[in-house]
């Protein structure tokens, strides 16, 4: 389990902990069989091969039939002779990714503090600062001085249960002994795969001047039966891609190996292809209980580093939900600190899709010492980030409902208990950018009976989830993860049993 702790207020989270259970069982194949871009998917019938045999994915066939009828051969094709079975090993995000040790700060700020320690006669020294075109917001006025508050008055609980568990460290010199989270701040740099998948869609949304609609069955789905799939990465644009194991997959993209979670699902194209129809491929198989936006919201540090695109607020409002959800259907949005966007949000988002606030939630982002990341009292950088949740309130009535494969649209639904109102979320942050903690262990109980859930978005994947993005394979690059010897896989298991 995920959750350490868990009282009325708040939860104290371990994302690593759920990233090692997500990832026990991976089946891995050294040879790759690759799927031709001209003969893979063209024609009245498309031979795939994959680990030795051919499995055929028909393009006038149905993609829900196709899914069917796949599942139910995966016992009889393991059977069939000659065929090169996978290997299956442990894996889990690298511990680097986690190793979050001290508050952020510049090497020059941590060096000056260490010099002090050394020497407490020392005067501090302050670096010249650039003059700021615009003032601050103060950090301790309106909703914000709110929310510190409220962190202040929960961090002693939070750090007092922690410790008893030995999730938080008492580091005398933390500083100097995690050379201010190098370790962390080298892993932040792994490239992955980069932009690979960002700028194909782009490309691809270039090469399609004037198109106003997409049909959803232009591109058959490609089913993973099991591991060893080679593919073009071009291929991948515009069609959804689904695991159909109960244990995660390698997946070689062009040069790159990808993980793919177990029962997984993913789409990845541009925001407007996905708007103009590219959202119907996700809905073959009925609508979604749980619906959780990432947005890439505009802020001064994406445009400084472009690090990826974004768009108009406004745009937002295009987002299929109603088609997407089922009814009751729990949405929950990724906001920064910015007023305006938390308003853009609760003011004309919510509205214009149908939804109803519920809740609004804290992520408190703490190092594995038990301190905020950064300053508390900051008015710049903050040691959070809000979750606001709402729920669908469409009605067969007023709304067309997603139906399943066979027509069927009741489904059965016990009445979800209300998220509470300024939820805290605890956990030390993953160093990959925009990179959230997991929220289906936590959100369960909002949602009823066996939930289908569908992250926008996304740049990496969950078991048994839906993602669309323009990469949602990002943080699944092979080179994120650690492959565990045997003697590590034990240990993490009896671990895991123990949580």
């Amino acid at each position: 389990m995920a959750v350490v702790i868990k009282t009325s207020k708040w939860t104290l989270l371990d994302p690593s902990v759920l990233a090692k259970q997500q990832y026990n069982r991976v089946k891995i194949l050294k040879r790759f069989c690759f799927h031709d871009s001209d003969c893979a998917f063209g024609g009245k019938e498309s031979k795939v091969k994959v680990c030795g045999y051919a499995e055929a994915i028909s393009d006038s066939a149905s993609t829900s039939n196709n899914i069917t009828a796949t599942a139910e051969s995966l016992q009889a094709s393991d059977q069939l002779s000659g065929r090169v079975s996978p290997e299956s090993f442990q894996y889990q995000y690298k511990d680097d990714l986690f190793a979050v040790y001290t508050p952020f700060m510049m090497n020059s700020q941590a060096e000056s503090i260490c010099r002090r320690t050394e020497d407490p006669g020392q005067e501090e020294t302050t670096n010249r600062k650039r003059k700021r075109k615009t003032p601050c917001a103060a950090g301790d006025s309106g909703k914000n001085g709110k929310i510190i508050g409220a962190i202040k008055e929960l961090l002693p609980e939070i750090l007092e249960r922690g410790r008893e568990l030995t999730y938080f460290r008492e580091e005398k010199d933390a500083l100097r002994k995690y050379a201010n989270n190098k370790s962390a701040r080298l892993a932040a740099l792994i490239p992955g795969c980069e932009d690979l998948f960002q700028n194909l869609c782009a490309q691809t949304e270039s090469q399609q001047p004037g198109q106003t609609e997409l049909t959803h069955a232009c591109k058959p789905m490609l089913l993973l039966h099991d591991a060893g799939v080679k593919v073009d990465a071009a291929t991948l644009i515009g069609r959804c891609v689904r695991n159909l194991r109960d244990c995660a997959v390698d997946f070689l993209v062009d040069d790159h190996l990808f993980l793919v979670p177990a029962k997984s699902m993913f789409l990845s194209c541009t925001f407007w292809n996905f708007i103009k129809g590219g959202y119907m491929q996700l809905t073959d198989g009925g609508g979604y209980d749980l619906i959780v936006v990432d947005p890439p919201w505009r802020n001064k540090s994406v445009k400084r580093k472009k690090s990826y695109w974004t768009f108009e607020e406004s745009d937002l409002k295009q987002i299929p939900v109603p088609a997407l959800a089922n009814e009751a259907c729990l949405v929950c949005v990724w906001v920064t600190n910015k007023d305006s966007l938390i308003s853009c949000v609760k003011n004309d988002l919510f509205p214009a899709w149908g939804v109803e606030l519920l809740s609004e939630w804290l992520w408190l982002k703490l190092t594995r010492c038990g301190d905020p990341v950064c300053d508390v009292d900051s008015p710049n950088k903050k040691c959070y980030e809000q979750l606001i949740i709402g729920r669908l309130t469409k009605t067969s009535d007023s709304v067309e409902k997603v139906s399943d494969s066979d027509g069927n649209v009741d489904r059965s639904l016990l009445a979800p208990s209300v998220p509470p109102y300024d939820f805290v979320l605890v956990t030390t942050p993953c160093v990959l950018h925009s990179k959230k903690p997991p929220l289906s262990e936590i959100l369960s109980e909002y949602v009823a009976g066996d939930p289908r859930c569908l992250e926008l978005f996304a740049r990496n994947l969950l078991p048994g989830w839906t993602s669309w993005g323009n990469e949602p394979l990002r943080h699944q690059h092979i080179d994120y993860f650690e492959r565990l010897s045997n003697e590590q896989a034990s240990h993490e298991g009896k671990e895991g049993k123990l949580l």
